[in-house]
């Protein structure tokens, strides 16, 4: 699987090659949707072979009318791209894409540009993707905010709160090393019942979601097995999320079976 720093320039240099044409699939819906702007992440796995396999959206806050086709369209370029094949394995990619209609200052030879597609910082990783989708989900949620004010930038929920409960642990990996991983991902599980407070003010409660990791550290089956909250929006992202973790072999290559509970509420 590429490095880290490998990783990062390959990135860097084939979705930036297509900018042109991500900005297209864009540009073709301004037509239709002079207001649609927003954030489209991208996740996909990079294969040994170096072709591009599983790319999906993660979130796409571009307006009802435009989200659907330039999504589907940015799939489509996605997945042409060409990657350097590695002997190393697969690598999971989280990828940003900002389209706005008022774009960036130009140079100042130049009249401003008035549509854009910017490239953000990616996420390459073979264990998962952390820190900078949750930041790049974070922006997203921030323009779903603000659009769902009317265009005003007053926030919505100002303490949405995801505390992690004390997982239950049956198999071979530590109850500790189990929940500090969970901790990392807390960020994630958060932005789940922050855009849906957007939809639907007030909602709280308990979810308790059981998963099973198998002998490579993988999550092999997520589910929900007890909510408080009965919100299929939130359950679903939650386990879905859960779906990208990854967590140290197990002792013995066995299964590790996690069941655990995460609250959400509106702290003080």
């Amino acid at each position: 699987m590429p490095g880290g720093a490998h990783l990062s320039c390959l990135l860097d240099v084939n979705p930036r090659k297509r900018q042109e044409t991500l900005k297209f699939c864009y540009e073709k819906e301004l037509s239709k949707d002079p207001k649609a702007e927003g954030t489209l992440i991208t996740s996909w796995i990079i294969s040994g072979t170096g072709d591009p396999a599983s790319v999906k959206a993660v979130v796409n806050t571009l307006g009802a009318s435009s989200a659907q086709p330039v999504e589907a369209c940015v799939i489509r370029i996605l997945e042409r791209l060409k990657f350097p094949a590695s002997a190393a394995g697969q690598a999971l990619v989280t990828y940003p894409f900002s389209f706005s209609s008022s774009g960036g200052a130009a140079p100042d030879n130049q009249a401003p540009e008035r549509k854009g597609a910017s490239i953000g910082e990616l996420s390459g990783d073979h264990g998962g993707v952390q820190d900078a989708r949750a930041q790049a989900k974070a922006r997203a949620l921030a323009e779903a905010r603000t659009r769902a004010a009317g265009g005003n930038a007053t926030p919505g929920p100002a303490k949405a709160r995801a505390d992690i409960g004390v997982p239950v642990v049956v198999g071979g990996l530590d109850t500790e090393i189990i929940r500090r991983i969970v901790q990392q991902h807390t960020a994630q599980v958060r932005y789940c019942y922050e855009k849906e407070l957007v939809r639907t003010p007030g909602i709280m409660g308990e979810i308790v979601v059981k998963w099973v990791i198998n002998g490579e550290g993988k999550v092999d089956r997520v589910r929900t097995a007890e909510t408080q909250m009965k919100n299929s929006n939130v359950e679903n992202c939650v386990t879905t999320e859960i779906k990208t973790w990854v967590f140290p072999n197990p002792k013995g290559g066995g299964i590790v079976i996690v069941t655990q509970p995460f609250t959400f509420n509106l702290g003080g």
